[in-house]
């Protein structure tokens, strides 16, 4: 269970410069810079939608307190919210919504390149607990059935808006909202999913409640990539700490919008995570398993850090191709230099072990020889030879 909040901003507040959403990230990053004291700090991500150019949008998520009395969050109070109005100033809307699952998670859909809304109104006088679930399963339906052919789908949650909505095909009555979130991973791959028979066998689940819609995507915010080659015996679960912060401070500083931003989450992964094909725009990746996405956390530039990493900075421009053949012909030759180490150990610990056998099995082969025989034997004796013992 999460509560996400969805504050949607309108660039326009800013006519006086051209670039109105470098503006309002600066306004909101002003927000942001006001809650350090705030714990939690919560993630969030700050996009503009494709279908509205003036929209700006912030999604974030409330901590959830234990159920009991004096626990129930007062949702205008929320600190971010009010900084935001604040310092960017009334938002065009700001919707409060009782989700099944985080969206920030490993499988959430918050952090994908691209990421779907969709609103379904339903009417708040056929609002009851047994008609929201009949709606809740029908939409569990449809994403079984359209989840196998969404290329590209990167997590989704569902809930209920908390705030009655209104709209203009409902006549004047308000209504309660179903929201569906959903990540992808580039406005393409959306749309080819949505040609899939699948989609096709799974939409008439929905239309059948004949409620209005409303669907938008927000593209994310973009950044820089740095690539940290491992020696040998270290894995990506095992960085050091301090690599870690050098390698977060180098991404911020060399991204154009994160680098003017506090409080930012720089994202980290192996590289055969990585997953990129040709619908995506340059420098967009996706991941084949978000499991394996692990996150940093950047309060602040940290100038002595990134100085320090650019004095020590050598541009190159390598054959990669090459180089990698390089390492991978050295890797075939360490591998050939073990396989053969292991078999000289095998034939070692075999001649030892039949050597071992030998000198057990013929351990008493001394004792049994024929001259021992004769010595200990009574059968060449003269009759007086027990003389001796008398």
């Amino acid at each position: 269970m999460a509560v996400a909040v969805i504050i949607q901003l309108d660039a326009n507040l800013f006519p006086r410069t051209e670039a109105p959403r470098a503006a309002l990230d600066e306004k909101v990053q002003g927000a942001v810079r006001a809650l350090q004291e705030v714990t939690p700090r919560p993630d969030f991500i700050l996009g503009s939608q494709q279908q509205d150019q003036t929209a700006i949008q912030i999604t974030y998520e409330l901590p959830i307190l234990p159920h009991g009395v004096g626990n129930e969050p007062d949702l205008e109070s929320s600190p971010f919210l009010q900084s935001v109005r604040s310092l960017c100033g009334e938002p065009r809307n700001v919707f409060h919504v009782a989700l099944d699952r985080p969206v920030f998670g490993p499988d959430g859909p918050a952090l994908a390149n691209v990421v779907e809304f969709v609103l379904s109104y339903f009417p708040v006088s056929r609002i009851t607990p047994d008609f929201q679930t009949r709606v809740q399963d029908d939409f569990l339906r449809f994403d079984e059935i359209f989840s196998p052919a969404a290329i590209g789908s990167r997590g989704w949650a569902s809930g209920w808006l908390l705030e009655d909505q209104s709209h203009e095909s409902l006549n004047g009555e308000m209504a309660k909202c179903f929201f569906i979130m959903r990540g992808w991973d580039s406005m393409d791959r959306f749309q080819r999913s949505l040609q899939s028979d699948a989609y096709q066998k799974a939409i008439p689940l929905l239309l059948a409640w004949n409620a209005p819609w409303t669907m938008f995507h927000v593209d994310n915010l973009s950044s820089a990539h740095v690539y940290l080659r491992l020696r040998d015996g270290e894995t990506w679960e095992n960085i050091p700490e301090s690599l870690l912060v050098d390698c977060a401070q180098l991404t911020k500083a060399n991204s154009i919008e994160g680098n003017k931003k506090d409080n930012i989450t720089i994202i980290y992964t192996p590289w055969s995570n990585l997953m990129k094909d040709g619908s995506m725009a340059t420098g967009q990746v996706s991941f084949h398993n978000q499991k394996m996405v692990r996150k940093v956390f950047v309060p602040l530039r940290e100038n002595a850090i990134v100085n320090r990493l650019n004095k020590t900075r050598v541009e190159k421009f390598p054959d990669l191709k090459a180089e990698k053949d390089e390492y991978m012909k050295k890797q075939r030759q360490d591998e050939r230099k073990t396989r053969e180490e292991k078999r000289h150990k095998e034939k070692q610990e075999k001649r030892e072990r039949e050597q071992l056998k030998w000198q057990k099995d013929h351990a008493y082969d001394d004792l049994m020889s024929e001259e021992n025989i004769q010595a200990s034997s009574n059968q060449d004796r003269d009759s007086n030879f027990l003389d001796d013992f008398m």
